[in-house]
Parts: structure tokens; C-alpha cells; sequence
């Protein structure tokens, strides 16, 4: 038996032990395995600002379009699309919780200090 290490490379993501900004965050893909639909509704209920970063393959544009860009309108939810991985430590280590499954997920986010604030979005 043997450890498989989760491939992060040391040093890219920082724990930051005090969020700047009180916000739930998403971060991935745009499409409805990874349930944006749900993190929205989440927000609203909770009264809370979510900021989305995702990117929208060519395969969910009308997934987007029909389903999700319509939730977006209200004032508590933000789109801000892709973002690079330089961007990724500040905004996940800058959001109150953050959102999806998986356990490269919970890797970087137990670097961010935000694993105890895991939500999980495709649970029914």
C-alpha cells in the first residue's frame, strides 16, 4: 500500500486565517453536475453574497443562458467567470465558505483554512 499524494504543487495556494470579505464562494465549471443552481439558491436563503468564478464550456452555453444567467440578476449574486490560478488562493482564502465536491477540493481548501465550511452541492 502506498500514499498517492493529492498533486498540488507546495507553495501555490496561502492559508489565510482571516477572510477580507464575507461571501460564499463557487468555484469550477458552469454546468448541471456541478449544480451553480444550487449555490445560488443557497445564497439567497442564507441572505448572503455569492461570487461565482467559472468558466461556461461550449457544450453548457445554453445551460447558462436558460438556467443560470437568469439567477444572476439578483443583487447578492456575482459572475466574474473564469480566473486564472494565480487568482484562485485569494478568492477561495478571501470567502466565508466555499462550495463543491471532490477531494482535490477539500485539499486546496483545507489550505485556505475553509475546509470546516465545506457545503456540498450536489447532495440531493
Amino acid at each position: 500500500m502506498a500514499t498517492i499524494h493529492h498533486g498540488l504543487a507546495e507553495g501555490v495556494y496561502s492559508f489565510n486565517e482571516v477572510p477580507r470579505d464575507s461571501y460564499l464562494a463557487f468555484l469550477g465549471r458552469i454546468s448541471p453536475e456541478k449544480r451553480p443552481d444550487r449555490a445560488i439558491s443557497i445564497a439567497k436563503r442564507l441572505g448572503m453574497r455569492l461570487k461565482i468564478a467559472a468558466k461556461v464550456d461550449a457544450v453548457d452555453v445554453g445551460y447558462f443562458h436558460d438556467e443560470i444567467k437568469p439567477l444572476l440578476a439578483d443583487p447578492l449574486i456575482e459572475f466574474i467567470g473564469e480566473i486564472s490560478d494565480s487568482e484562485k488562493s485569494a478568492f477561495l482564502g478571501n470567502a466565508s465558505r466555499t462550495g463543491k465536491p471532490g477531494s482535490l477540493w477539500i485539499a486546496k481548501t483545507k489550505l485556505y483554512g475553509r475546509f470546516s465550511s465545506l457545503i456540498n452541492l450536489t447532495a440531493g
